[in-house]
């Protein structure tokens, strides 16, 4: 049989030291610092995903909130209509007053007076010389 070749003691397996342990693969504090980064890379790559997400969110809910006010207003207007419409189905004198106010209409034998206000002139800036 052929015998092996020896390996040359440069080779051979680590001297152990008195001590020191041997260690197999990452240590203890070497895993640690790799599922912190792990877990800061997952953090980060989130953050990242979700920032314009977020602000879309918030877009929406100011269009939300100013949608929201422009039915309210749109509301009360209804409301002062409906009021408008009753008074001009139900009151005359209402009607008259509208239709003397908006219209320029008078009654038989009436005589409308309208006062409008003096127009001032707008200031003037003396110029300098």
């Amino acid at each position: 049989m052929p015998r092996r070749a020896s390996k040359p003691e440069s080779d051979s397996a680590p001297v152990p030291v008195p001590g020191m342990r041997a260690v197999r693969g990452l240590s203890f504090l070497n895993r640690v610092l790799a599922v912190v980064a792990l877990g800061g890379a997952v953090f980060v790559s989130t953050a990242v995903w979700l920032k314009p997400r977020a602000e879309k969110l918030r877009d929406s809910e100011r269009e939300l909130e100013r949608l929201r006010a422009h039915v309210e207003e749109r509301k009360r207007e209804e409301a002062r209509l409906q009021r408008q419409l009753v008074w001009l189905e139900k009151d005359p004198d209402y009607l008259a007053m509208i239709l003397r106010d908006r219209f320029d209409l008078m009654a038989d034998g009436e005589t409308i007076y309208r006062i409008e206000p003096a127009r001032t002139p707008p200031p003037t800036v003396p110029r300098r010389p």
